[in-house]
């Protein structure tokens, strides 16, 4: 393994903890019902983000070196068409459809705290849920809103660095490709 192959690993952390102060700074706060009376914490939306911005850049990452081992290995050759494999459409569009039922699965049934104020998604989820003790809505709970956003850019992600893969090294082929054409017309 080769050091410039892991360059990118210290980008993708301080792309992570770039993306994970923005979503804080820019996020309000719920306010719940808690053992000291009422407290405040990270709204439902900053923590459904922070569970994307701390998982997506690496699973960008990891989708980029999939296809580069792809590339590597000849099952992308670098003198023909870059397609994607059937077997990895088949695999996102499953993974796509797993995450949004377990994601519903942990909205419903994950960890639930009561909400006094807040803003979007628990306002809005508070109605669907139901109501808990002195008439105010459940919630997920920040942990669950992580998780939450960790499962919901998994899939995209890990998509979304193989695409990114396989545009950059079709950008290999076409190089390759005018190289060639060059060297023909020179001939």
């Amino acid at each position: 393994m080769t050091t410039s192959r892991w360059l990118p690993v210290p980008l993708v952390a301080l792309a992570t903890l770039i993306a994970v102060w923005q979503v804080h700074a820019r996020t309000g706060d719920d306010t719940i019902i808690c053992d000291a009376g009422e407290c405040d914490i990270g709204s439902g939306a900053s923590w459904l983000l922070t569970g994307i911005a701390l998982t997506a850049p690496t699973l960008v990452h990891l989708g980029f070196r999939w296809t580069a081992r792809q590339y590597r290995s000849g099952r992308l050759d670098p003198l023909r068409r870059i397609t994607v494999p059937d077997y990895e459409e088949i695999l996102e569009i499953a993974a796509v459809l797993v995450t949004i039922a377990i994601s519903i699965w942990i909205v419903r049934s994950g960890p639930h705290v009561t909400l006094v104020q807040g803003g979007f998604p628990n306002t809005w989820l508070g109605e669907w849920l139901g109501t808990a003790e002195r008439g105010l809505p459940v919630v997920p709970s920040r942990g669950a809103w992580f998780v939450v956003g960790a499962l919901v850019s998994a899939p995209f992600s890990v998509a979304l660095g193989a695409t990114v893969g396989r545009e950059w090294f079709g950008r290999k082929r076409r190089k390759l490709e005018a190289a060639e054409e060059l060297a023909e017309s020179e001939r």
